[in-house]
């Protein structure tokens, strides 16, 4: 059986102002194509199917695209709520979804529910966990390990889990250490042939077994930049035969960052060197002062999501003046330490002349 694993789609998210629909369309057009060519079963989404628990008409008819493609293939899809989804508004009608093969589950009840299929080595069971809130157990962990108790789980069979919770491994995720109360370590998966999980917006796998995140399709933060985007394509052969392979997802307009002085990144050497219609973060170093920059970049990058001013503040290491210092010394030296906390360079000689100009006129009281 071959699966293909994603989730964290937040179809209807707005970044920075800029409406992700065009993008996440052209990105679920993308995986739809990915699970033709790899002749999926199934198609995974572990949650976080909406940005919002209340999507917009666009949401909810790009999803509805999204399923009725993959299903009209004769591919599955098997899906859980997210923290961001609606529980009740997932579960609408999935009894009568299940007959045409959306398997999805919203809302927890206390019992773990089940989508069987089969293939020719038998059967493969998908436990369907969505987000729910822990109100009852001491932490997370505990709750989600006395749900997997309560499930009976034939440990001869193929089981695979879809859930949307924070889950690491020995208390760490990605080497920091990390509180023990909404956290659930991966061995309590451990029942499980394949842990399908959302909530973590990159791709990566937890622990020994295989329990994998497979990250959101589309980045969504600045922050994520450096990572590529990916489907993981599961195959499921005889128990305890697993094979994944990450499957990279391309964009249609990327996230990236740019750096350098203003006059610099418009230069059409600079503004080639990538897609200039992606989704840009410019970090200009110029140490004067900029008239709307963020329009300049705009000419030759139309789609400028932040543009932060980085003077080098921090580079000057010395202390704030105290007041006995400003009695001390003169408004000269006072303009030449204020100007390299500033810039972190010492003043030039010319902007010192201008300055002692200054400082002159106003002691005589002309006008400046």
């Amino acid at each position: 059986m071959k699966l293909i694993h994603t989730g964290d789609l937040h179809i209807g998210i707005t970044v920075n102002g800029y409406n992700m629909t065009a993008d996440q369309s052209y990105i679920l057009d993308r995986i739809i194509n990915i699970a033709k060519e790899e002749q999926a079963d199934a198609v995974i989404l572990a949650g976080d199917l909406y940005d919002r628990s209340v999507p917009s008409a666009e949401a909810v008819k790009l999803l509805d695209f999204f399923v009725s493609e993959l299903i009209k293939v004769g591919i599955k899809v098997i899906a859980v709520s997210g923290n961001h989804d609606s529980p009740e508004r997932l579960s609408f009608g999935n009894s009568i979804m299940k007959e045409q093969g959306f398997f999805i589950e919203g809302t927890f009840g206390g019992e773990v529910k089940k989508a069987i299929l089969e293939d020719e080595f038998g059967k493969v069971n998908f436990y369907l966990l969505p987000f729910f809130r822990n109100y009852d157990a001491d932490s997370m962990e505990e709750a989600v390990r006395s749900v997997i108790e309560n499930c009976e789980i034939d440990l001869i069979q193929r089981n695979i889990m879809v859930n949307h919770n924070f889950v690491t491994t020995g208390g760490r995720f990605n080497e920091l250490i990390v509180g023990q109360v909404d956290n659930v370590d991966s061995e309590v998966f451990d029942a499980f042939d394949y842990t399908a999980l959302g909530h973590i917006h990159s791709s990566m796998k937890i622990g020994n077994g295989n329990v994998y995140y497979s990250g959101s399709p589309l980045k969504y933060s600045f922050s994520n930049v450096e990572k590529n985007k990916c489907v993981n394509v599961v195959e499921i052969l005889e128990k305890g035969n697993v094979k994944v392979t990450p499957k990279d997802l391309i964009p249609l307009r990327d996230m990236r960052k740019i750096t350098g002085l203003l006059k610099d990144l418009v230069k059409e050497e600079v503004v080639s060197q990538g897609n200039p219609q992606d989704y840009i973060c410019a970090t200009l170093l110029n140490k004067e002062e900029l008239v709307d920059p963020i329009g300049v970049l705009r000419m030759v990058y139309p789609n400028v999501m932040q543009v932060i001013i980085d003077k080098n503040k921090n580079i000057y290491a010395g202390n704030v003046l105290s007041g006995l210092d400003i009695k001390t010394k003169s408004e000269i030296q006072l303009f030449e330490e204020f100007y390299l906390y500033v810039t972190g360079e010492e003043v030039d000689s010319e902007r010192k002349q201008v300055m002692e100009s200054v400082i002159e006129k106003a002691k005589r009281g002309e006008s400046l």
